[in-house]
């Protein structure tokens, strides 16, 4: 389901990829399926550079995103990245995730909007560079069906 460098940079537990995926019990009309992967701390960078396009540094023990201009952004306890392109969508995550975000409520809504990047994808680090960081997906309920048995059946 995910491209090679995705799969190396997912945390294993007992040799099986962190990953949850949770189908909300009512019908919310915005969030059909949440798909959570927790990333190794040596692979936040390049998520985070590949998926939205900012760098992040290490300054002692706190990452901080540098921005294009050479704004440095301290996070607080954590920090939300959201806003990614499509390219990198893909280019990450594969073919398969990428429709799956394609078809969920909120992407369909910025896509009428002329949105170009999505709220979908949520990058969640910590402060700390040795906690890795949490990648939320926001996924069609159909598709996150079906992604869900090619994982867990």
């Amino acid at each position: 389901i995910f491209p090679l460098y995705m799969c190396s940079a997912i945390l294993k537990v007992d040799n099986k990829a962190n990953l949850t995926m949770t189908f909300p019990a009512h019908d919310s009309g915005r969030i059909d399926c949440l798909m959570s992967l927790v990333i190794l701390p040596n692979k936040v960078q390049n998520v985070a550079r590949e998926l939205f396009g900012v760098n992040l540094e290490i300054d002692g023990n706190i990452w901080y995103v540098i921005l294009g201009n050479g704004v440095r952004l301290l996070p607080g306890l954590e920090l939300h990245l959201q806003g990614a392109q499509n390219e990198g969508i893909v280019g990450l995550l594969g073919n398969s995730i990428s429709s799956a975000i394609k078809g969920s409520p909120i992407r369909r809504e910025e896509v009428r909007e002329a949105m170009l990047a999505t709220s979908c994808v949520t990058l969640i680090i910590t402060r700390s560079p040795q906690e890795g960081g949490v990648l939320n997906l926001n996924l069609e309920v159909g598709e996150g069906f079906e992604l869900k048995r090619a994982l867990f059946d």
